[in-house]
């Protein structure tokens, strides 16, 4: 697998090999080991894992992370992350993890991102456009960020406009019971 500052613009200058990027990160690895206590430590570790594409890995550094640094939203919405890579899915313990960093911090951009995708992957295309229009609020005007959130935004009002559109027509006959049910 490619790594991803093979495309960095210093690409150029000499970096790292593959061996030599898991070399630092293993060296990193037992260093924490034996010093567990330091939660940059553990960040830094945690990072270097989910740039490997090792998420479990990394999601389990966040862990230890969060564990000496009770409190830090950042930390737990990267822990979120990570684990919703590792196991393709942000429901579950991400969610969880993703409302403990919002009760800390509510203007927390990756965790309100974090929750509005959660929301949107169970069809709550309100409630997670509500995240996406708070983060909007939060972003300053103009900037590219705001700009990919706009985009995001209109986008999460295609899919909430696709779910709410009636089935085709080839569907209806099979979905009777529901209709008459709602």
């Amino acid at each position: 697998a490619a790594m991803p500052f093979d495309t960095a613009p210093q690409a150029t200058a000499k970096r790292p090999t593959q061996a030599q990027v898991l070399a630092m990160v293993e060296t990193l690895a037992a260093r924490m080991k034996s010093n567990p206590d330091d939660p940059k430590g553990w960040a830094l570790l945690a990072r270097s894992y989910a740039a490997l594409g090792r998420f479990q890995e990394s999601a389990d550094a966040y862990g230890e992370a969060v564990k000496r640094s009770p409190g830090d939203a950042s930390l737990l919405a990267d822990q979120a992350d990570a684990l919703a890579m590792a196991q393709r899915t942000i429901q579950g313990t991400p969610t969880d993890l993703v409302g403990e960093a919002l009760a800390i911090d509510p203007q927390n951009h990756k965790a309100l991102a974090l929750a509005a995708a959660s929301a949107a992957e169970r069809n709550e295309f309100d409630k997670s456009l509500d995240y996406w229009h708070k983060i909007a609020r939060l972003m300053p005007p103009d900037s590219d960020s705001t700009r990919e959130v706009a985009a995001v935004i209109a986008d999460t009002e295609k899919q909430r406009a696709a779910a709410k559109s009636p089935p085709p027509p080839s569907t209806v006959a099979h979905s009777h019971a529901e209709t008459s049910a709602a």
